[in-house]
């Protein structure tokens, strides 16, 4: 873990969560006040409707997914695109592969 932009408490008060027992192919998720992902999701559009936080766990693995949103963490397994308006971090430990179309700011973990 690096925390750069982030807090645990932040990650923690997440309103929505993707359980790391479901898996979805396809579709899109909507979420407000913060999303947590830890499940597995393939094809996947999410989307933060109101501009907080996306967090890609640790558990989560997301393949050819679209992330839109205004502050991003990825902890886990991602590859597809990220559209990011606000911060972004890439934690220690994370896969990410893909096209990255940053905002503000960025912080790459030097073990990412």
């Amino acid at each position: 873990m690096s925390y750069n932009f982030f807090k645990s408490a932040d990650i923690e008060s997440s309103k929505s969560t993707v359980p790391e027992t479901l898996v979805l192919r396809g579709g899109s998720v909507e979420a407000e006040k913060g999303l947590l992902i830890d499940g597995k999701l393939f094809g996947t559009t999410i989307d933060s409707k109101d501009g907080s936080p996306i967090y890609v766990s640790a558990l989560a693995e997301l393949h050819d997914c679209v992330i839109n949103g205004a502050d991003v963490m990825i902890e886990g397994h991602f590859s597809g695109t990220i559209n990011a308006t606000g911060k972004t971090e890439f934690a220690s430990g994370c896969v990410a592969v893909g096209i990255f179309n940053k905002g503000d700011e960025v912080y790459i973990h030097k073990l990412a």
